[in-house]
């Protein structure tokens, strides 16, 4: 993998990273105004599909195949997930169904920075081939 590749993989890490650490932080202050956590997770989407792009483009071995795909794929599945919850969350009228939801976001949220660790870790293994 070329250094560029190299280093614009980490850096869209590092801000898909500060922007789910932002989300996790939101999610715990109930005062945040929900379309800002809408919009930092639609920001996360963006990102997170451009690492997918870098990772498209460069020759990865099976080792690193076979652990970085399933993080990859289960990912963009909670993205997706987390996009239909805050709609909900958005919609909700009761008290106990919107702290049902945040807590179901934050717990989201912290799987969703395991994969992307997973990821992080996938990529660091690279530099040591």
């Amino acid at each position: 993998m070329s250094s560029s590749s190299h280093n614009q993989l980490l850096n869209l890490l590092s801000a898909l990273s500060e922007r789910t650490a932002a989300i996790h932080r939101q999610l715990s202050e109930s005062e945040t105004a929900l379309p800002v956590i809408q919009e930092n997770l639609l920001q996360c989407r963006s990102i997170f599909q451009e690492i997918v792009t870098c990772l498209d483009e460069i020759s990865l071995s099976p080792a690193i195949e076979r652990t970085l795909r399933p993080a990859q794929t289960e990912a963009y599945r909670l993205l997706r997930l987390m996009g239909v919850d805050v709609m909900r969350l958005l919609a909700a009228k009761q008290l106990e169904t919107r702290m049902t939801l945040r807590s179901q976001l934050l717990a989201q949220i912290e799987r969703f920075q395991g994969f992307v660790q997973v990821i992080a870790d996938a990529l660091q293994s690279l530099d040591q081939e």
